[in-house]
């Protein structure tokens, strides 16, 4: 007999994907933790098979699979029927009972439960659920799509790849060539479907991403391939629909190479930090402040309470910067605006300075050899008239050596941003380019970084409709690349060289095979049937030259190298070029058949 009093909530759990075992364990966490003075609460469970079955289970018991033996289980579906509203239960007299559901609760994790089918079923039913809906839950479980959402909305992400099972079965070195090239190491080899990091492998070459493939298939088949970032994994939980709220991020410190599944379910050794080190707290540490003060002259607007706030987990705290706060503020407070209330009010008067519309609060700043003070000053009675913000001048000097400005954005307002992360400057340039016409919006790219340069320019011309035909190596080095290349040219020294074989150059279908011997540069270039293909190497990562190229039906071969001060004296470029002389320099390259 069901409650007439409280709401009936239908827990699902388990499920038939592969990360069964994690929504056991999760769904112990609504046992344990829902109030039952408020709620009925139904388990359903979902076995690998795809039985839907009634417990009256433990936590525990769900945890380790037991559940499925229980004497007590019932079969149940939940209707589709919206006159049922409910679970429909066939207990072992034969009988069949009607159960009115008041929510669904989808604790599953995967393939039939994140992706929108159990969402779908909800829906064709009527019955509320907790979570995102049918097209949210589809679009972000599928990594693929997902990634090609953001791709059209111009949303930051990864480069990314994608092939199916099809796709993998019929041309495995295809796929993995095509990673390789437009990649490169490491990548990461995700399932498309699944969570809980099931399945994923981070790979550094050929023959460990054909096994990492391998794997991701068991789970799934789509895979997605993804290039390494060097980043931070921040999350945050949406609750609600109208409004949504956000809760403050979260930050993972996986405490393995990445935060694979046992390092989220099983060796507890990884952290979560809240909130977490975002842009804020980076610009906390690029300023180098040490804290700040809180101050007020109490009721009698004459006495002087304050309170020290510390930043940056009070490492900049020192000793000397104690001393000179000190003295700072007596000498304020004998003689300057913080004696009272009404001296405060006076210097205000007296000197301007507002910094807010109503010209309540005023600001000030005070420097000496090593600090930095900046005090806002409200001269009104109320809860505080005074903060102090105290800032390292070494520390920023050092911040700034170390996080170079690589580009400085302006509006018409005279507002101006310097930014040192160029991810952050190429996104303000993106989003702001748009309305330049009304906000005045002007950018200084301050690096001379070829990348950086390059994305400007895409951006710039993408904008005009336009496509950027130049390359990176077009765009100039920078001082490390330019000693560097100054290496390059000493036969003194040991030199590495990475062949190369690239087709189609700057279309759609570009093609390039990197970090070949010489012998398999030839082969590759031999074997390949398109119509643009040329064949060079990359001396040290940085020098680079081409040795012949083939177009439309003619081959030519270059003499670049002995002109560039990288190749001119190297003995080993000399070798190669000759034996691509015996080799290459036949009538009939060119149209062999292959592929690359």
């Amino acid at each position: 007999m069901q409650s007439e009093n409280k709401l009936c909530v239908v827990l699902l759990f388990g499920g038939m994907s592969s990360e069964h075992e994690v929504s056991r364990v999760s769904v112990g966490n609504f046992v344990n933790n829902i109030d039952r003075t408020k709620y009925e609460v139904l388990a359903v469970g979902i076995t690998k098979e795809g039985r839907w079955l009634y417990t009256e289970a433990t936590a525990a018991q769900m945890a380790d699979g037991s559940w499925e033996e229980l004497a007590g289980n019932m079969p149940c579906i939940l209707s589709p029927d919206r006159a049922d509203h409910g679970m429909v239960l066939f207990t072992p007299e034969g009988h069949v009972e009607k159960l009115h559901v008041d929510v669904v609760i989808p604790v599953l994790h995967g393939l039939w439960g994140e992706d929108g089918t159990v969402q779908g079923l909800l829906e064709l039913a009527g019955i509320p659920y907790v979570g995102c809906g049918v097209l949210a839950s589809a679009a972000c479980m599928d990594k693929g799509v997902a990634n090609a959402l953001f791709e059209a909305n111009d949303i930051p992400h990864t480069k990314w790849l994608a092939a199916n099972r099809w796709q993998i079965e019929s041309d495995l070195e295809g796929v993995c060539a095509g990673v390789e090239a437009k990649l490169g190491w490491p990548v990461f080899v995700k399932p498309a479907n699944a969570g809980s990091s099931v399945g994923i492998s981070k790979v550094s070459n050929r023959e460990e991403l054909k096994k990492a493939i391998a794997l991701a298939l068991e789970n799934d088949r789509k895979v997605v391939f993804e290039a390494f970032v060097d980043g931070q994994e921040v999350e945050c939980a949406v609750i609600g629909s109208d409004p949504a709220v956000a809760t403050r991020p979260g930050e993972i410190l996986a405490g393995a190479e990445f935060y694979t599944y046992d390092d989220k379910y099983k060796n507890g050794v990884s952290q979560t930090v809240i909130p977490a080190h975002l842009p804020e707290e980076k610009l906390d540490e690029a300023l180098g402040t040490v804290g700040h003060l809180r101050m007020d002259f109490g009721h009698g607007e004459k006495e002087f309470w304050h309170t020290w706030w510390p930043h940056n987990e009070d490492r900049f705290n020192t000793p000397e910067f104690k001393e000179v706060l000190q003295r700072f503020v007596d000498d304020l407070r004998q003689t300057g605006l913080l004696k009272n209330l009404g001296a405060m009010d006076a210097y205000c008067w007296q000197h301007g300075g507002s910094i807010t519309e109503d010209r309540r609060s005023y600001g000030y700043i005070a420097e000496t050899e090593n600090y930095r003070f900046c005090l806002r000053c409200t001269p009104f009675p109320g809860e505080y008239q005074g903060y102090l913000y105290c800032y390292d001048l070494c520390q920023q000097e050092m911040y700034r050596q170390e996080h170079p400005v690589v580009g400085r954005v302006t509006f018409a307002s005279g507002e101006q941003q310097e930014f040192t992360d160029s991810k952050a400057l190429l996104q303000a340039i993106r989003e702001e380019l748009p309305f330049r016409s009304t906000t005045g919006f002007r950018f200084e790219t301050l690096t001379d970084d070829p990348e950086v340069k390059k994305a400007v320019d895409d951006i710039l011309l993408d904008f005009a409709g336009e496509d950027n035909s130049r390359r990176t190596c077009n765009y100039g080095l920078t001082e490390t690349g330019k000693q560097a290349l100054r290496k390059a040219a000493d036969p003194s020294i040991p030199h590495t060289y990475a062949w190369f074989v690239m087709a189609d150059t700057n279309t759609p279908q570009e093609i390039i095979r990197q970090d070949l011997t010489l012998e398999e540069a030839i082969q590759i270039y031999q074997d390949s049937n398109t119509s643009e293909k040329r064949l060079g190497v990359i001396k040290d990562g940085i020098a680079t030259v081409d040795f012949v190229h083939f177009q439309s039906g003619e081959q030519q071969f270059f003499t670049d190298h002995e002109k560039l001060e990288s190749f001119r004296s190297d003995l080993v470029v000399a070798e190669a070029m000759e034996r691509l002389y015996q080799q290459l320099n036949q009538p009939d390259i060119g149209i062999r058949m292959g592929e690359m």
